[in-house]
């Protein structure tokens, strides 16, 4: 079974975690009951992980395993500084041979699109996307800005917010699953869409104008 040496989990916290440490047991190939005091798994918890925990992580990384050929990193943290993911972003690109990372958030508003361009995104929420909800996420990626703009106006006539960010949030998965490349149409289609996200939100903010800019704004894929 071939892994990533990097994942990005977002959505439900248990279930991210139930998931990471299931892949984690395969990578380490011992069971998943006794990863807790196996010396070559890590699993750490923060509010906030700024750039000294970032640094630790990158020493700790480089050390050799102790146990076995690989090592798993799990960090859960409700927020990551912007200073922490920059410091994180060449341990990513470049990671030490047998080196697995899993890090778990709760949503991407704070996550930098670079960061995300380097990991492989999982999505672990509640509520999972439907196949019409992807339908039309791919159908919106793909259409000239004309056709997205009427989209655009259905989408505010009905004025609910929590549509708006639902919809955002199923862009976000199809452009991940679209672009393979995770070159800078990549990066810029996910900053696109962080940002609408961030303003949509905003107090004082218009929607339309927000989702609007979106769709005149992310290439057509």
């Amino acid at each position: 079974m071939n892994n990533s040496h990097g994942y990005l989990i977002f959505g439900d916290k248990n279930k991210s975690i139930l998931w990471a440490k299931e892949k984690a047991s395969t990578i380490l190939n011992i069971s998943i009951n006794t990863l807790g005091s196996y010396q070559d798994f890590s699993n750490e918890d923060y509010d906030s992980f700024g750039i000294d925990e970032s640094r630790r992580l990158k020493e700790r990384a480089f050390m050799r395993p102790l146990a076995g050929e690989n090592k798993v990193f799990v960090i859960s943290s409700h927020a990551f500084t912007v200073e922490a993911q920059n410091a994180l972003l060449k341990l990513f690109e470049e990671p030490a041979k047998g080196t697995y990372f899993f890090i778990i958030t709760q949503n991407l508003n704070n996550i930098l699109p670079t960061l995300i361009s380097r990991l492989v995104m999982v999505r672990l929420e509640d509520k999972s996307i439907s196949n019409e909800e992807e339908d039309i996420a791919t159908d919106f990626l793909s259409s000239n800005p004309a056709k997205r703009l009427l989209f655009i106006n259905k989408i505010i006539e009905k004025k609910v917010k929590g549509e708006m960010d639902e919809f955002l949030n199923n862009l976000e998965s199809m452009a991940v699953k679209k672009i393979e490349k995770k070159d800078k149409i990549f990066i810029s289609t996910m900053e696109n869409i962080h940002k609408s996200r961030k303003y949509i939100g905003s107090r004082g903010s218009s929607p339309k104008l927000v989702l609007e800019y979106l769709a005149l704004s992310l290439p057509i894929i």
